[in-house]
């Protein structure tokens, strides 16, 4: 069945984005690879002024929950996509696609969805054998643990004016040992 077109989807809302690499194939090799394209999605949050409820970066695909306009949701995964993409190819010498498919989208319609899309999103590496339950995954996390927004993440200038240059420092390249492990955030997920 082929997916709905976004045409339908509303101007705002909060949506469940999923992204594959072709024929399932991994779009990460090692820990380099995550921590470069954990450091796109909170460049593409910032940017484009998403919330980002929840992200979780595994192997062969990686999911996001984000809130924002429609437009600005597919204009930041065309350069978040794009830009590592061109990134992961040139790093490791290879060429074509890297991504199944531009990136699937399903609306996120009410806060018991969103509970249970940002619960399943961040138990997404402990399902598939990469940490334990009740472990904060290295490249997961968003508002439902309580991560600030990258926005508010940002580094000032001697005028207190906010910098880009460096909007990627958060607190996700912490050692694991430092990042909470506690889902703070009921509204997000159940306590």
């Amino acid at each position: 069945m082929p997916r709905r077109p976004r045409s339908v989807l509303p101007r705002y809302g909060v949506f469940h984005v999923t992204v594959r690499g072709v024929a399932r194939q991994n779009i990460v090799r090692d820990d380099v690879d995550r921590d470069d394209l954990v450091a796109r999605v909170i460049d593409a949050e910032v940017r484009f002024g998403w919330l980002l409820h929840a992200y979780c970066v595994l192997d062969n695909h990686f999911h996001l929950v984000v809130e924002c306009l429609l437009d600005r949701l597919s204009t930041g995964m065309h350069r978040l996509n794009g830009m590592y993409a061109q990134r992961f190819n040139n790093r490791h010498e290879r060429c074509g696609h890297l991504f199944q498919e531009r990136f699937a989208t399903r609306l996120v319609g009410d806060d018991e969805y969103l509970t249970d899309v940002c619960a399943y999103v961040l138990d997404n590496a402990a399902r598939a054998g990469l940490c334990a339950f009740g472990e904060r995954w290295r490249w997961s996390g968003g508002l439902c643990i309580d991560d600030e927004p990258a926005v508010r993440q940002r580094p000032t200038d001697a005028t207190g004016t906010a910098r880009h240059a460096n909007a990627t420092q958060r607190n996700a390249f912490s050692p694991v040992s430092a990042l909470p492990t506690t889902r703070v955030c009921t509204s997000c997920v159940p306590s």
